[in-house]
């Protein structure tokens, strides 16, 4: 049953990725346990990835994410190419989305979601839906459409094409009554040797951009694994997640840190008065100005979860710890399963599926080989010759002492003689034994 009897008005909720990740569980249970109490029907919309070959399976994991972490059963509101559907399919699309309680979409084109939606009033029923209680989350691509301004990343960042904005839902004029361009991935770091920050577009591409945006506007930055839910009830805005929310205006901006909680409308103004009276805090202390460009710059939580996996790793194996190796593989296959069910941008899955290979290698050759290492295997039998050799130098029988240390050498055991007695090391490893 929908809560159209709710008079409380709803939430708009703009996350700049992760929308599927462990990272957002806590905020979607959250905006889930928020609703009136009843029934609560959840949709999920599959236009902005309806082209791409693997849709079904995008859905498929969207909804097995929701069942298994929010024990919630999603509905799919289906408008994969309007073009091809026919007036009662779209006007089944429409009814659903007006029916909706919790309303989420995510990733694919910005570009061919508003291709679909625009014209049959999805910006409408999205803003009556928000008005009469019900929560819409966008992330990602889907997050682009919300602004008067939207960004077509594909067009831009792989095409080549000149800068330039479409036409959005304006989703956020209508709700929030501000002008915005929405720009998620707002931190993003897949370029390595390139700027692919700002979703993709790099600095110098934002100030094309910016410049070419009306006066009485804003860009509204949302960083990776981060979101910003804006409450018309309370006419507050709440920065969620691991990053950080940006707004912008004409070259001016302000950053706000997770946790912060600030009127909706200062939150905008912020980025022309450069100040802002109150801005409250839950958790963590609020940083200081000069910190706060940093903050979520490097957002990669899986992928900083595989770096401390593989130090792990590396240090285990170093150290011939079996026990470690297996443990170290046990936490990257739970990391694997924790993030299946998000649609990631970067390669950190497959880094992550790398090292399990690795540890699963090395605990083939030390099932072949052994875990203990060859220096204390063989130290023993070294011992003995090192003794015989010490009897033959002291019976001068320089000849034989002789061989047997080159006989060694060979053997890459290089024997070392001071005023303690004899030691040896190993060749490949440089270890000193006694």
């Amino acid at each position: 049953m929908s809560q159209s009897a709710n008079k409380t008005r709803g939430k708009l909720v703009i996350m700049g990725s992760g929308e599927t990740a462990p990272t957002m569980v806590k905020v979607h249970r959250e905006l889930l346990g928020g609703l009136a109490s009843g029934e609560i029907t959840a949709s999920l919309l599959d236009t902005p990835f309806g082209f791409q070959e693997n849709a079904d399976e995008i859905t498929a994991k969207a909804l097995e994410y929701f069942l298994t972490s929010m024990s919630k059963r999603f509905t799919v509101a289906s408008l994969r190419r309007a073009s091809d559907a026919t007036s009662v399919q779209i006007e089944a699309f429409k009814a659903q989305l007006a029916a909706s309680d919790y309303i989420f979409a995510g990733p694919g084109s910005p570009s061919y979601a508003l291709r679909n939606w625009s014209g049959i009033g999805v910006n409408k029923i999205l803003r009556d839906r928000i008005q009469n209680g019900a929560t819409v989350v966008f992330s990602s691509a889907a997050a682009l459409t919300l602004g008067s301004f939207t960004l077509p990343v594909y067009e831009v960042y792989k095409v080549g094409e000149d800068p330039f904005w479409l036409e959005g839902l304006g989703v956020v004029s209508l709700v929030l009554g501000k002008k915005v361009a929405v720009i998620p991935h707002y931190n993003n770091k897949e370029g390595t040797n390139h700027d692919t920050r700002f979703c993709y577009m790099g600095k110098k591409r934002l100030d094309v951009l910016e410049e070419s945006l009306p006066r009485d506007s804003y860009v509204l930055g949302v960083d990776e694994h981060s979101g910003v839910i804006f409450d018309l009830e309370t006419q507050l805005a709440k920065v969620v997640g691991i990053g950080v929310v940006t707004i912008r205006h004409q070259g001016q901006e302000q950053i706000f840190p997770s946790g912060s909680e600030i009127p909706i409308e200062e939150l905008f103004t912020s980025a022309i008065t450069k100040s802002t009276s109150e801005i409250v805090t839950k958790g963590e202390k609020t940083p200081k100005a000069d910190d706060l460009a940093t903050i979520g710059a490097n957002v990669d939580p899986l992928g900083s979860a595989i770096d401390d996996l593989s130090k792990r790793f590396d240090e285990a194996l170093l150290n011939r710890d079996a026990k470690g190796i297996a443990e170290i593989a046990l936490d990257t296959e739970a990391e694997i399963h924790a993030w299946s069910s998000d649609t990631l941008q970067s390669d950190s899955l497959e880094r992550a599926r790398d090292l399990l290979r690795r540890i699963i290698h090395s605990l083939s050759e030390a099932a072949t080989v052994g875990m203990v290492p060859r220096s204390q295997i063989i130290d023993p039998y070294i011992q003995v010759l090192i003794k015989l050799r010490s009897t033959l130098r002291s019976e001068k029988n320089y000849n034989l002492s002789d061989l047997i240390r080159d006989q060694l050498t060979s053997l890459g055991v290089e024997l070392r003689d001071d005023l303690n007695g004899t030691t040896w090391i190993e060749g490949e490893t440089g270890r000193t034994l006694r």
